[in-house]
């Protein structure tokens, strides 16, 4: 087998125990994955317009929409209006889709420490330094 098949398949896999370990987190939230994204796109980008989140999300803006408009009904997120362009609205969390956040992704986290307990710290520092390559 070719390097390049050997690291496609090592991908595929990854990606297989990554899927198991990580949908198989109980949440105290019915959130999608996508949904989760979107909140952590929020908050680390404050004041994201729906256009913006569409792209970041790779839907069309009526896809983004919906799923906006869900999170806004049950709370997780507020629209803000413009101040300087009454036409523009952004995207905002609330205290509660912060607290949502905060509880995915610590939960997400200890799964991925457990994930990685395997390797040692070169391969880590390896492992980060690709990613970053690659992304």
């Amino acid at each position: 087998m070719e390097n390049s098949e050997k690291l496609i398949s090592a991908v595929f896999d990854f990606g297989r125990v990554m899927r198991e370990r990580i949908g198989s987190v109980n949440f105290s939230h019915n959130l999608s994955h996508g949904q989760i994204q979107t909140l952590k796109f929020i908050e680390s980008n404050k004041g994201r317009t729906m256009k913006e989140i569409s792209s970041f999300l790779r839907v069309r803006p009526p896809t983004a929409t919906t799923m906006i408009n869900s999170l806004v009904k049950s709370g997780e997120i507020k629209r803000v209006d413009d101040e300087g362009d009454r036409r523009i609205t952004k995207l905002e969390l609330t205290k509660k889709g912060e607290k949502i956040l905060k509880e995915s992704f610590g939960t997400v986290a200890k799964e991925l420490k457990s994930i990685f307990s395997k390797l040692n710290d070169k391969d880590i520092e390896n492992l980060i330094n690709i990613l970053e390559k690659i992304k």
